[in-house]
């Protein structure tokens, strides 16, 4: 499998692109989507499937762990069965959002007890290397 070497530089720094901002950002994302359900316009399993993507990448936070580019396994089958439909059963309506409400309570009752923070921003000099390398101009020059 090819990747660029902007890539791979991205894969090898990740950790250093998480903060707590990062962590805000995506809580604040889920919320935005719980509101996305009151409006009749968005369609529910796209929404779901926003909101348990995410939800499964701040459970990987809590561990201290950097987001998955590409869910595999159960969580990916998970995923893509919100996302397919149909909402009958366990993957209804009422059911994802009350699961989906009591896994975010969970989460951030488990990012409130953590003992260990990440940054509270991303390593800045790492977002310009990256945004340097775009352009073929090496950190070096400057």
């Amino acid at each position: 499998l090819y990747e660029s070497k902007l890539f791979q530089f991205l894969r090898t720094n990740r950790m250093k692109l998480l903060s707590e901002k990062v962590i805000q950002n995506y809580c604040g994302y889920i919320d935005k989507h719980f509101d996305f359900l009151l409006k009749p316009q968005k369609t529910p399993s796209k929404v779901f499937y926003h909101i348990y993507h995410k939800l499964g990448e701040l459970e990987r936070l809590c561990r201290g762990e950097g987001p998955k580019v590409q869910l595999d396994g159960e969580e990916r089958e998970f995923i893509l069965r919100i996302r397919r439909g149909p909402m009958e059963g366990e993957f209804s309506y009422d059911t994802l959002l009350m699961r989906a409400h009591e896994r975010f309570d969970e989460i951030r009752d488990r990012l409130a007890a953590r003992s260990t923070l990440f940054p509270p921003l991303a390593d800045v000099r790492v977002i310009q290397e990256w945004l340097l390398g775009l352009y073929g101009i090496p950190l070096e020059v400057l």
